[in-house]
């Protein structure tokens, strides 16, 4: 027991946050990393008496009974170790993992999910149909989301919606952008500038290369003065001082990342508040003449 913990918690060293273009459509090097471990642990149990066949039957009745998840399980991973190659069992793993109830505060909270992750993953590489590979791709995500891991959960659903496209399936992965994809996030305003302008910021890097950015962009119903793309944020100058302007982000706004736009436009309502009061010298540093000169040269901003 104290090996298998030991084998179990190395899941947790392990940083799951690069995708990966190896082999298929659809590839996590992390996902891999837990499968692979995962595999070694279930492997690695000792068999009790009996064959795979029955361990198959009590690990999807278990399953649909839903009372006993854990010794379903157990089950699943029993019939693996008797040599029942079928990816469904790989599956139904994963979801049996992910159904398993546990305290706020037990390990099992982290655990349970790197290891659904990692038969998900398995389930999806070893299935044979477009259909299967589907299924195993949305379990798949489901772990993600378990973990916080929102970009990969997302590329995981939409590659299972471009294998089989499932209404539910769409829903969720329309759900999740809404909440964890590209969006925009926050705006602020910069009013101390000569030049004030509105900074609107996004969950992600804009797109790079020759883009009109402006045609996403209109302040009180009008084309913009001026737009540009600094990073994750879209900045919006020639605004005045002192006044209120209705700005709409328009839907479609393009991101770094392949096949991401913004998917709902979004309306910002800001007042450009006069510049704070200030009087600076119009140099670094100033030694009065004897005779001559008899002031100091200053600019003052909203102040007599």
């Amino acid at each position: 027991m104290t090996t298998l913990r030991a084998l179990i918690a190395l899941l947790l060293l392990v940083s799951f946050q690069t995708i990966a273009s190896a082999q298929g459509p659809f590839a996590h090097k992390g996902a891999a990393r837990d499968a692979e471990r995962y595999e070694q642990i279930v492997k690695s149990t000792i068999a009790r008496e009996r064959t795979a066949q029955e361990w198959r039957q009590d690990a999807f009745k278990a399953f649909e009974q839903g009372a006993d998840l854990r010794a379903a399980v157990k089950a699943f991973e029993m019939a693996i170790v008797m040599g029942d190659a079928d990816p469904a069992l790989w599956l139904g793993l994963s979801k049996s993992l992910l159904k398993v109830r546990v305290e706020k505060t037990s390990i099992d909270r982290f655990e349970l999910p790197v290891r659904a992750t990692g038969a998900a993953y398995l389930a999806f590489q070893r299935a044979t149909t477009p259909e299967a590979k589907a299924q195993a791709l949305a379990a798949l995500a489901e772990a993600f989301e378990r973990r916080s891991m929102w970009r990969p959960a997302i590329e995981a659903l939409q590659e299972s919606v471009n294998l089989k496209d499932d209404a539910v399936v769409r829903d969720n992965l329309d759900k999740l952008r809404a909440e964890r994809g590209f969006r925009m996030t926050d705006y602020k305003v910069d009013t101390e500038a000569a030049s004030p302008r509105v900074c609107v910021q996004f969950s992600e890097e804009l797109a790079k290369g020759h883009v009109d950015f402006a045609k996403f962009v209109t302040v009180d119903g009008k084309d913009p003065q001026s737009v540009s793309a600094e990073g994750s944020q879209l900045c919006i100058s020639g605004l005045q001082h002192g006044k209120r302007y209705e700005i709409v982000i328009r839907q479609g706004v393009p991101s770094a990342l392949a096949r991401e736009s913004l998917r709902k436009a979004a309306e910002i309502g800001v007042y450009i508040r006069d510049r704070a009061p200030s009087v600076r010298a119009a140099g670094n540093t100033y030694v009065l003449p004897s005779v001559g000169q008899a002031g100091i040269p200053q600019t003052s901003t909203n102040t007599n």
